[in-house]
């Protein structure tokens, strides 16, 4: 949307290389098929998103054949026979293919267009009362938030969007008790109305009902831990007994799409999509009932992106409420069914989400959908 051409790398070499409008139309290397493929629509609902499969692997591995072989559905023997060069397949079009000319017509972007399902409505297990939250320091004052409320029933996936500083995270951290409300009530179901200052039995019986999963998995992973550590220590936690630790650590790892292998290793092991895996088996490990999900994507490629998302939208599916923050309106779009817009700390517009995204009200929820990157340059006006 913003560059005139686009080279794409893959383990250290360029596998495709074009104007940014070529290959968008009509990409020449599997690769850049499987990443086009994976960026979430900000159109329209997916029924599914689907990332590569398989990692990169290390370069110096792959320096005598195609790199993407192993994870190309088009591979023939010829792929592994030498590395393909870079070469002009048509005027300013380069590919490291060696089926870039009878692919051409036959490797399209998948267009999986759908419709959502309608959600049924369960029971409210979050209710946010005119949530206030005033920073202070020496004399000076911010208003994060000025009295935010919505709900959230069982299984439902809810979206907060804003630009930064409209209090996304403010409510996040409210919810989890990192921060204390100045005002307004917080109501989890089983538990209460729980206070901005929470006692240790308050905490325990909260961090049941609501776990996060933070943007970068790394930093939340205790890095002298192994996974199997670190789930077990999660399970502890739960509100029933372990019976089987190492089973249950396994049954958490399948969970999330992870062989049990993978107990043993150490984060600094991990691509940045397994550790977020491991992320959310951890807060998965005590059944909550509300998943907190603050930018979960944001730094992941947009390959292991739609794997994540497709994985936090089978958590819902099996009833695990959602509570989604991010300033991409795209995943939005594909993870949640209802959605609040912030600004200054005040929720300006709430909806369901096609509806929102499709026929914004709000001076600023227009502003935020006219902002959206898209074919041709108006919206950079």
């Amino acid at each position: 949307s913003v560059c005139d051409r686009v080279m794409v790398m893959y383990a250290g070499s360029i596998v495709e290389h074009a104007h940014a409008a070529a290959l968008r139309d009509q990409p020449l290397h599997p690769y850049t098929v499987g990443l086009l493929t994976s960026v979430p629509s900000t159109e329209r609902y997916q029924q599914r998103l689907v990332g590569i499969e398989g990692s990169v692997p290390a370069t110096h591995t792959v320096l005598d054949r195609c790199a993407f072989a192993d994870r190309c559905a088009h591979r023939i023997d010829a792929c592994v026979a030498a590395a393909p060069p870079l070469v002009e397949v048509a005027p300013g079009r380069f590919s490291a293919c060696v089926r870039s000319g009878e692919l051409a017509a036959a490797v399209q972007v998948r267009d999986d267009t759908a419709v959502r399902a309608p959600a049924s409505p369960g029971e409210v297990v979050l209710h946010v009362r005119d949530l206030r939250k005033v920073y202070r320091s020496g004399a000076s004052t911010h208003t994060a938030l000025d009295g935010v409320s919505f709900q959230l029933r069982r299984g439902e996936a809810l979206g907060i969007v804003g630009e930064s500083g409209s209090g996304k995270t403010t409510i996040a951290r409210c919810l989890l008790g990192l921060a204390s409300a100045t005002g307004g009530e917080i109501e989890l179901t089983g538990v209460g109305v729980v206070g901005s200052r929470r006692s240790t039995a308050q905490r325990r019986a909260a961090a049941r009902v609501v776990q996060c999963v933070f943007q970068d998995p790394y930093s939340t992973l205790n890095p002298m831990h192994t996974v199997g550590a670190t789930l077990a220590e999660a399970l502890a936690h739960r509100g029933r007994p372990v019976t089987d630790r190492d089973g249950e650590v396994a049954a958490l790892l399948h969970q999330v799409g992870l062989p049990a292998e993978l107990a043993g290793r150490r984060p600094v092991a991990l691509s940045g999509g397994q550790r977020q895996r491991v992320a959310i088996a951890r807060a998965l490990a005590v059944e909550p009932r509300v998943l907190v999900c603050d930018e979960p994507v944001a730094a992941l490629d947009v390959s292991v992106q739609a794997q994540v998302l497709e994985l936090l939208r089978e958590v819902n599916r099996r009833g695990t409420s959602l509570l989604f923050i991010t300033h991409d309106l795209g995943v939005v779009r594909q993870v949640t069914e209802r959605v609040l817009v912030l600004h200054c700390g005040e929720v300006v517009e709430e909806g369901a989400t096609d509806m929102v995204l499709d026929h914004p009200q709000h001076a600023y929820t227009q502003r935020l959908v006219a902002s959206m990157p898209r074919v041709g340059g108006d919206w950079l006006a």
